[in-house]
C-alpha cells in the first residue's frame, strides 16, 4: 500500500508541484536505478539513465498524458534508455577501436597477415590505395567494407545523410578500381 494518493500527486507533478515530484522521485527511483543496473550493470551512466526515465516520466505527466500505472510506464522507458545507452557505448567503443585501426592503417603499422577477410593482392592493394583518400573517406569505407556496418550505422555515427555515404564509397571504390584497369 502506497503512503500516499498516486493520482492526486500524479495531477500536481503535472502542475509542476516540486513537493509532489519530490515525493513521487524518492517512491519510485529505487525501482527505476535497479533496472538500470540489471541491464547496465554497474556502468557509471545507471544514474544518469535512471534520472532521464523519470525525467521523461515529468515530461509526459506536463504534457498531459495520462499514466495510469506509473510503475510499469517507468520500467519500459527505464529499459529503453538503457538499452539506446547499450547501443551507444557499443557504437562508441567500435568508433574507438575502428579509430585506432585507421591510424595504424595510416602510420603503416597494419599488420595485413592477421587479417582473415581481406587476403592476398587484393589486401596489399586496398590498405596501399585507401591511404590516399579523405580520412573521412577512409572511416566509411573501412566501416562498410570491413567492419560490415550498415549505412544507416554509419549515418548515426558520423552524423551525415545515407546518400552521401552511398556517394563516398561508390568513389573510394570507382577511384580504386579505374586505377586498377589500367
Amino acid at each position: 500500500m502506497k503512503p500516499f494518493d498516486e493520482q492526486r500527486l500524479l495531477q500536481q507533478c503535472a502542475d509542476k508541484n516540486q513537493r509532489a515530484q519530490n515525493i513521487i522521485y524518492n517512491y519510485y527511483i529505487p525501482e527505476v536505478v535497479s533496472i538500470a543496473v540489471s541491464y547496465l550493470h554497474g556502468n557509471k551512466l545507471v544514474k544518469d539513465c535512471a534520472h532521464d526515465a523519470i525525467i521523461k516520466f515529468f515530461e509526459a505527466l506536463e504534457d498531459g498524458e495520462v499514466i495510469q500505472q506509473p510503475k510499469a510506464w517507468l520500467r519500459k522507458v527505464a529499459s529503453r534508455i538503457c538499452l539506446d545507452c547499450l547501443k551507444r557505448e557499443a557504437h562508441r567503443i567500435n568508433y574507438a577501436a575502428m579509430l585506432q585501426e585507421n591510424h595504424r592503417v595510416e602510420q603503416g603499422e597494419w599488420d595485413q597477415s592477421n587479417s582473415d577477410e581481406w587476403h592476398g593482392e587484393c589486401n596489399r592493394i586496398f590498405w596501399e590505395e585507401i591511404r590516399n583518400f579523405t580520412y573521412t573517406d577512409q572511416f566509411i569505407t573501412l566501416a562498410k567494407y570491413y567492419y560490415q556496418y550498415t549505412y544507416a550505422e554509419i549515418a548515426e555515427l558520423m552524423s551525415r545523410d545515407v546518400d552521401f555515404l552511398r556517394d563516398r564509397t561508390n568513389y573510394v571504390r570507382r577511384t580504386i578500381r579505374k586505377k586498377y584497369k589500367r
